[in-house]
């Protein structure tokens, strides 16, 4: 509707007062306070229907029943005939008004008989035009960020600067909303968003003369993307006590990103809070028994979005090493072994295994020493067990770790020099080796008429070399056995023909 909802208010007739007609003609007089209840409960029905509500009455009304101060909250439409000849005369009824009637017996083209002729001082059918803008309409959101908004609007008729200006807004189909700017002549103000998302601005233009009120929209693009993975800790194998730090793994828009940590172990057994919701993406815990923990980092932007990564943490009693872990095996050699722990009150023993426990050793007995020195006699992979015992308890954990020791080597055909002597000639043997010789042992052998004679030139000895006299000819075969500190044994042959 252009124009307000008026409540016409006037005399009943044969009196000269306001007054209502029972059932049975009786007349009952009204008050100038009913008259305002009266008022009062039809204006604000049109009110809260979302109209403007006035009052229509003469000007002998408005002056001697329509007193009451309430008549004020509303646009007035006053009745007042000047004499004939002076239609366009001011009305003389000096309160403030916003239409005029001033005559009922107009005339209008294309309409029979008389018509009301009135006068409105304030445009009620003027139109607003107005524009709303926000600046920035489109940016990545961070905490902090404010958006200018602004509206520009004119009417048709009256003045522009009667205008008044609301700001509101709302996301999500209005699950969230709030008053940037109530109503105020200011046609600009500034928004404080408190998360990212898609907002529509509401800015109610109100004709302050006339009451009527015109709605424009814009939108706001407030962006927030991100990701997240697993979270980072360091170190990922620890014993209990080490201070281990934690990171969130995040990349994109993260102004506003806030994070909490916490772990557990045995299913949820035990668990607890590494950090709290915090913006700092980073924190330090210390697990204070071993264990394998799983740790939850929760992401949270600006929306309330969560989204969950874990990773995984192994808490020993101690950290066992094995110095070297891997290297050449060589007679002699000796493999430092280490716990590493972070209590006084412990107790441990080294023990070694191989080839599943077909071998095994200790290296030491219980003890409060955390390091002993182990002297393997072969090589091969080797697995070191570290029985550490809470002497506070009694409870006693085991740890592993690997060692390998490698011997790799080949052989061919000794050699025999000479290859064809005469009795009595020393013939010198040399076994063909070549990797790590360094535990190798050799035997040498002679043979001949298939076995029928025989004989050792040397027994097995950490020398490659021997000497050797035949003492009657024939074709001898030479055996050279090399055997390794496992006791692998690798024979190869030659020929050495006697005269």
């Amino acid at each position: 509707l252009a124009y307000p909802i008026y409540y016409d208010l006037e005399n009943q007739a044969g009196t000269n007062r306001p007054c209502s007609t029972d059932d049975y003609g009786n007349k009952h007089y009204i008050s100038n306070a009913m008259l305002a209840d009266m008022a009062t409960t039809f204006c604000n029905s049109i009110s809260n229907a979302g109209y403007t509500p006035g009052i229509y009455a003469n000007q002998s009304w408005f002056q001697n029943f329509l007193t009451d101060s309430r008549f004020n909250n509303w646009t007035k439409w006053v009745a007042q005939y000047p004499s004939t000849g002076r239609e366009n005369a001011a009305s003389s009824y000096t309160g403030a008004h916003d239409m005029w009637q001033c005559m009922s017996t107009g005339r209008v083209n294309g309409i029979n008989g008389n018509v009301d002729i009135n006068f409105d001082y304030v445009g009620f059918n003027s139109i607003i035009t107005a524009q709303v803008a926000a600046s920035p309409s489109t940016q990545a959101y961070k905490p902090g960020i404010t958006v200018n908004l602004s509206s520009t609007a004119t009417v048709s008729h009256g003045n522009s600067s009667a205008l008044q200006y609301k700001f509101v807004w709302e996301k999500d189909n209005w699950k969230k909303w709030g008053t940037a700017q109530g109503l105020s002549s200011s046609s600009t103000c500034t928004w404080k968003p408190s998360e990212s998302g898609t907002y529509t601005i509401y800015c109610d233009v109100k004709d302050v003369s006339t009451g009527k009120i015109s709605t424009v929209t814009t939108r706001v693009v407030l962006t927030e993307s991100w990701s997240t993975s697993a979270p980072k800790a360091s170190p990922s194998s620890a014993i209990v006590g080490d201070t281990i730090d934690l990171a969130a793994t995040v990349s994109g828009n993260t102004a506003s990103l806030k994070y909490k940590f916490v772990w557990e172990k045995n299913n949820w057994a035990q668990w607890g809070t590494a950090q709290n919701l915090s913006s700092n993406s980073t924190c330090s815990w210390v697990p204070n028994e071993p264990g394998t923990y799983t740790i939850y980092c929760d992401v949270v932007d600006s929306t309330g979005k969560t989204v969950t990564k874990t990773t995984k943490v192994v808490v020993s009693p101690v950290i066992l090493t094995a110095t070297p872990s891997s290297q050449a095996f060589s007679p002699g050699m000796t493999v430092s072994l280490k716990a590493k722990s972070n209590s006084s009150a412990l107790q441990y023993k080294f023990v070694w295994e191989k080839d599943n426990w077909k071998k095994w050793g200790t290296a030491q007995g219980l003890s409060s020493s955390s390091t002993c020195t182990w002297k393997p006699s072969e090589s091969g992979t080797y697995t070191i067990y570290c029985d550490v015992k809470d002497v506070s308890t009694g409870k006693i954990s085991t740890v592993t770790t690997r060692v390998v020791l490698t011997e790799s080597w080949s052989t061919s055909a000794p050699k025999a020099s000479p290859s064809s002597a005469i009795v009595g000639d020393t013939i010198d043997l040399a076994a063909t080796v070549s990797g790590n010789t360094a535990s190798l042992k050799y035997k040498f052998v002679w043979e001949k008429n298939n076995w029928a004679q025989w004989g050792t030139a040397q027994n097995l000895s950490s020398n490659s070399t021997c000497s050797w006299v035949p003492n009657e000819p024939g074709t001898y075969t030479i055996y050279c056995d090399v055997v390794d500190s496992t006791g692998k044994t690798v024979t190869k042959t030659t020929k050495v023909v006697v005269k």
